[in-house]
């Protein structure tokens, strides 16, 4: 027996809806997942669908026995309506629409108080290719997914801990360091076919597209995703007169760069200065007319050497550094250079998400320095061929959280490994809305995630993240400061209002894991907690000292 009761709506966009319940039956199952639109309460195990689906519906389930209760004509309060579970407030705008799999994190976290969040995203075939390298070596090699996992999981092969894979930011193709590589077990898989090239990946994997993220179950043939780029120099851009011969030791670089930069380096006399490229592929100047400045050890690098020409002193590279606007190392012009504090310059490398790139502010493909041409996006190419594949063994790679980096290039395609911070940042807000929530503490297992969580809390919502110790110098450069600083933010009225206005003004406190290492700071915040000034706390990468922390706190949290 099938029970279809018309009600008032909960979760879909209309008056009314259908809430069907009826014993577990596969078969049943996928046909009310073949709808188009259906929301599922695992509380009281129905299903709700729009009620402009009732002739449809009745129409597929017309080999069962349908029981149909309607209610809705005297249904006059929410009272009349079993909420037993809390769904996303229709009103509730998203800034950048979330995922099918990121709805579901977020009511899952607004129906609990302590859980862990551990998202499995979409898999690749593990005969599917990814670019690796190790970080001092400039050659690359192709290597299969499977052949990976295993070389990164045997403990005698420490050569592999360190390996670096090729993947998209800020519209520049760029090595970061895998963290895992992880076996997500067997699954049904799909191929997509761009003429010669294809991946073998989950329905639900993530392809990266013009128009954004996109699941391959819901890519069709003709539709245009993003490859791997041209072929060109990977320190000056340049597509002509590469070295092409498979074993060379420079192969992808351009002759000029192998000549200018990558062999030993020039030998000088007298007051000549000479230029040689370092393992991190900045510009070195040498020479005796250098030796007596204060940043010269084994030569002074050429973009701080140009700024400082510039300002006409010396820069103190403790607190300051010299940024590349457009992320070329060697183009060390003065207007492509930029004074930063390391804060600064922190904060703005962790905006590194594919939301930042070129192909969403612009219709930039490429920029010319000179007569070199700098491919700045992936080649677009169109799909040419979809079919089913068999059920196969399926990984996925994270990469280093430090950099905010989650997608990577596998058989020349752009795919997605995805993070949970948006989910965290629409559950702290929704309960805020629900339960007055005061404030957000957010402890991150690294360093360098500050910066990038105070940035994704501006990408996806209107709240404002502050970090624990932020102070400015007198030429209102922003820096983070002690513990003794952090200890002071913390610090607050009778009132249980923060005498720091700048918290007061922000739901999300930002602090690393390295903060509560200090106890007072812990009695500090187990006191917040215990008046509701914080209320949720947010755990990105679990710690030992995190879970200490959370023991003695009565917050409500998510673990990330």
């Amino acid at each position: 027996m099938i029970t279809i009761k018309i009600d008032k709506s909960i979760k879909c966009y209309e008056e009314k809806s259908l809430f069907v319940s009826f014993p577990y039956n596969a078969k049943i199952v996928e046909i009310i997942k073949s709808q188009k639109e259906r929301y599922y309460n695992p509380i009281n195990k129905t299903w709700e669908l729009p009620y402009s689906d009732l002739n449809t519906l009745r129409q597929q389930l017309k080999s069962y026995d349908i029981d149909i209760l309607n209610y809705y004509e005297n249904c006059h309060t929410d009272d009349l309506i079993e909420k037993t579970y809390t769904y996303i407030p229709k009103d509730y705008k998203f800034k950048i629409s979330p995922f099918k799999h990121q709805i579901e994190g977020i009511e899952y976290g607004l129906n609990h108080d302590r859980f862990i969040l551990a998202d499995e995203q979409g898999c690749i075939s593990g005969d599917c290719k990814v670019q690796v390298k190790c970080p001092n070596d400039v050659a690359t090699m192709r290597m299969k997914l499977k052949n990976l996992y295993n070389n990164f999981n045997n403990q005698d092969t420490r050569f592999y801990k360190n390996m670096l894979i090729k993947c998209l930011v800020n519209g520049r193709f760029r090595y970061y360091k895998i963290k895992n590589v992880l076996y997500t077990g067997k699954k049904e898989t799909i191929k997509l076919y761009c003429n010669n090239k294809y991946i073998s990946c989950t329905p639900d994997h993530l392809i990266y597209t013009p128009n954004g993220w996109i699941e391959a179950k819901d890519i069709k043939e003709n539709d245009i995703v993003f490859t791997n780029g041209i072929e060109c120099c990977p320190m000056c851009g340049s597509t002509e007169n590469l070295v092409t011969y498979p074993y060379a030791k420079y192969k992808g670089y351009c002759h000029n760069c192998v000549n200018k930069w990558l062999k030993d380096g020039r030998k000088y006399k007298g007051n000549q200065i000479a230029k040689k490229l370092n393992d991190d592929g900045y510009v070195v100047l040498r020479g005796k007319p250098l030796r007596k400045r204060k940043n010269y050890k084994d030569g002074i690098l050429e973009h701080i050497y140009v700024m400082e020409e510039k300002l006409g002193y010396e820069i103190d590279t403790n607190i300051y550094v010299v940024h590349h606007k457009n992320g070329i190392k060697t183009d060390n012009k003065i207007e492509n250079l930029q004074l930063l504090t390391k804060s600064e310059h922190a904060k703005l490398h962790s905006d590194t998400k594919m939301f930042s790139l070129p192909q969403y502010n612009s219709n930039i493909t490429e920029i010319k320095r000179g007569n070199t041409i700098i491919n700045l996006c992936p080649k677009e190419s169109k799909i040419t061929k979809i079919e089913k594949d068999i059920i196969q063994d399926v990984y996925d790679i994270q990469l280093d959280e430090n950099e905010g980096i989650h997608n990577y290039v596998c058989n020349n395609f752009i795919v997605h490994n995805c993070g949970k911070t948006a989910q965290a940042i629409h559950i702290a807000i929704l309960k805020k809305q629900q339960k007055n929530y005061k404030h957000c503490l957010i402890i991150c297992g690294v360093n360098g995630l500050k910066w990038n969580w105070q940035n994704e809390i501006e990408k996806h919502s209107n709240e404002k993240g502050y970090i624990l110790g932020t102070r400015q110098d007198k030429k209102g450069n922003e820096y983070i400061g002690t513990v003794n600083d952090r200890l002071e933010d913390l610090r607050v009225y009778a009132d249980n209002t923060f005498v720091n206005e700048n918290i007061n003004n922000s739901y999300f406190i930002i602090t690393n894991i390295e903060t509560i290492r200090n106890e007072q700071i812990i009695n500090e915040l187990k006191a917040l907690c215990e008046l509701n000034v914080i209320n949720m706390i947010v755990v990105d990468e679990f710690h030992h000292r995190s879970v200490k922390m959370l023991k003695v706190s009565k917050a409500k949290h998510y673990c990330n």
